[in-house]
């Protein structure tokens, strides 16, 4: 099944009047759904229960944490911080009756390396979050995202 939406979804995708969109997403059956993003890699999302592929609610959340992510291994490696591992755990607190807006979004990010400076950690995530996040850019205007972080350091 899942093959198969993925194909529709590419043939969709080379459509001439949906070319020019970046994401496609093609209903699978239930509440379930495909996306395909603008370079073939699919994802099966769903409102079912039990969910039968990742909430939409929290691939939004995962989509923060991801571009953060990339922006922060990027700018840590040009400081050239000895960066090993990151996790990022997020919680979030939103409106009890739909649409259940994210009101509050909280990351906690856990640094592993050798001899990482705390300065420069402080400077890649303000840079990620303020300046080069396009997710959170976005976010922002709606939900409040606050942040604490640990350096763990490892041989």
């Amino acid at each position: 099944m899942a093959g198969n939406a993925a194909t529709q979804i590419a043939e969709l995708a080379n459509e001439d009047h949906i070319a020019e969109h970046v994401v496609v997403v093609k209903w699978i059956e239930g509440l379930d759904f495909m996306g395909l993003d603008s370079s073939g890699h699919s994802i099966v999302m769903s409102a079912s229960s039990p969910p039968k592929g990742s909430m939409p609610s929290e691939l939004l959340l995962q989509s923060l944490a991801g571009c953060i992510s990339a922006d922060l291994v990027h700018i840590l490696t040009k400081q050239r911080q000895d960066l090993r591992d990151l996790e990022i755990y997020i919680s979030k607190v939103q409106d009890p009756q739909p649409p259940w807006t994210f009101r509050h979004i909280h990351l906690d990010f856990v640094f592993r390396g050798k001899g990482l400076k705390r300065e420069h950690i402080e400077r890649a995530i303000d840079l990620a979050e303020n300046k080069y996040c396009s997710v959170g850019s976005t976010i922002k205007g709606i939900a409040e995202i606050t942040h604490h972080y640990r350096i763990i350091e490892v041989d």
